[in-house]
Formats: C-alpha cells, structure tokens, sequence
C-alpha cells in the first residue's frame, strides 16, 4: 500500500469543481465505492488506478503525483485550488490585477454576475451551463473572500500604471462583449475599486501595503503565497471577469525551490521602487480623474 497525498488532494479538488459525489466518483471509475473511499484518501496500490485517475480527472500523472508545478486553464478547477493554497498562507506578494479581488466591494461582484448573465443570454447553445459555471465561480470568489476577511493574512500588491489605465478605460472584464449599459457600469465599478485602493494605501491599512509601479519594467503576472515551511509561485494567474467558459489562458502554480528565489528577487526590487503611501494615492486618484 502506498498513500499519496497530492492524489488525495487533487481529487478532493476534482469533486468540488464537478459537483461529483463519491459514488458517481466510483461510477465514473468502474470501481466499487470502498475503493473509492481509498483513493480519496491517496491509498493507492496499481498504477493503472493512477492512470484511470489522470484520464478521468483531465491531469497529467506528474501533477497527480505532486509534481513541482501545475498548470490550469480551466477558472472553475483553478479558484478551488487557489482557495484550498488559501486555507494555510499567512503571507503573499501579488503582482496581476490593479484590484486585490479579496478586498473588493459587493459591487464588484454585482457586475460580475450581470455581465455572466448577459454573457449567457446571448450564447443561447450555452447559456445552461453559462449560469450554472457562473453561479459556482461566484460561490468560489466569494468562499475565498470570506476566509481572506477570516485569517487576515499579510499582503503586498503592486499596481503597474498600464494595467490600471487600461482597467480604467474599459472597466472590469475589458475582454468581454457586453452592451453599452453595461459596459458604463463595468468602467464606474473599476473607477470605484481604484479608489477603494487609493484609499487603502493611503490609510496603510493593518496587513495590507499596496505599491505603485509608473515603469514600464513587469510584463509578466505573479503572485508568491507563503504557507509555514513551503511557497507557492503563482505565473499568470488567471482572470477573475472573462466568458467562464472561454478561458485564453494558462495559469501555472509551482513549488520549485530553484525557481522561487528569482521571482522573490523580482518581488523585493518591485516594492524598494513603488511610490507608496498618500503619494501612490495621488497617483492612482489623478489617473481616476483624466
């Protein structure tokens, strides 16, 4: 008998993001329901289940097996394992989205579903499984604000100039097709959020310090979460408001101890140059009024 914790893991993880129930799970794999419960417990003792496991669940056996990095490009698979990395990091470092979506308003994800349920209404082949991915991309977003608001943990985020322009010119999700209204909404709802960033910086609030970056020196998006005794390297992480169903992109999540000290290094050299404090405010609250 071998025991695997990361196969434990990622099929905790398949079963929420499928809404699958451990007898559909034993279905599903032509096994009985006692073995079922094994392998949800990573005891594992044929290869073949390994390899029934990797085709049913859509991952590589490396990542079953808790290879170094993941990659994802399904939103829905990627939140719930962003939400379970959440459940024991204290610390992180963010460099994506000009807007900390854990510090976010009920407004925010107001437009959110709005724009969800205009996607769907106008993919009538779609729209079922439109709202019903929206409706639990919602529920994900909303566990991990929830435990943010819980554990409070420490955090630092960059906010690059171009992104924040570029978020304030079209609003939130800039990608999508949406009606004239809505796109009005989307661009006050991001104005909004930026100054709730503002003023964020501005009042340095407890566990929270946000940096603003006017050099055109980072393309790339990461964040460093830090749980006791490992850290996660986060590359690209997805976009939290595009079509849920049209995911362009690539998320990888890594623990590679050659890899992290460069991105650590990054991370140090962005904050020692970010304008921070009422100063970064300024900055941010001058590009809200042009």
């Amino acid at each position: 008998m071998a025991i695997f914790p990361s196969v434990c893991e990622n099929i905790q993880t398949f079963k929420r993001a499928t809404g699958t129930r451990t007898d559909e799970f034993a279905q599903r794999l032509g096994t009985s329901l006692a073995s079922a419960y094994r392998y949800e417990k990573g005891d594992i003792s044929r290869i073949e289940t390994i390899c029934q496991l990797s085709t049913l669940m859509n991952v590589s056996v490396a990542t079953l097996l808790g290879a170094s990095s993941e990659q994802y490009s399904n939103l829905d698979r990627y939140l719930d394992r962003m939400w379970q990395i959440d459940q024991l990091t204290d610390r992180a470092f963010r460099i994506s989205s000009p807007l900390i979506y854990q510090t976010t308003s009920d407004a925010y994800d107001l437009v959110l579903r709005q724009i969800i349920e205009e996607i769907a209404v106008k993919m009538p082949r779609d729209e079922a499984a439109i709202r019903k991915l929206g409706n639990r991309l919602q529920g994900l977003l909303e566990k991990r604000k929830r435990l943010f608001r819980i554990k409070q943990p420490s955090l630092t985020s960059i906010v690059i100039e171009s992104r924040l322009r570029d978020l304030l010119a079209v609003g939130v999700a800039g990608g999508v097709d949406i009606s004239s209204r809505l796109r009005a909404k989307a661009q006050k709802v991001a104005a909004d959020e930026a100054e709730g960033v503002a003023k964020q910086m501005e009042e340095c609030q407890d566990g929270i310090r946000i940096g603003f970056l006017d050099e055109p020196c980072l393309t790339s998006s990461f964040e460093l979460l830090y749980e006791p005794g490992r850290t996660f390297l986060v590359v690209n992480p997805l976009a939290l408001d595009g079509n849920p169903l049209m995911t362009m992109n690539v998320a990888m999540i890594a623990t590679d101890r050659d890899t992290l000290p460069t991105y650590s290094q990054i991370a140090d050299a962005a904050w020692e140059r970010a304008i921070k404090g009422k100063a970064g405010a300024a900055k941010i609250r001058a590009m809200i009024a042009s």
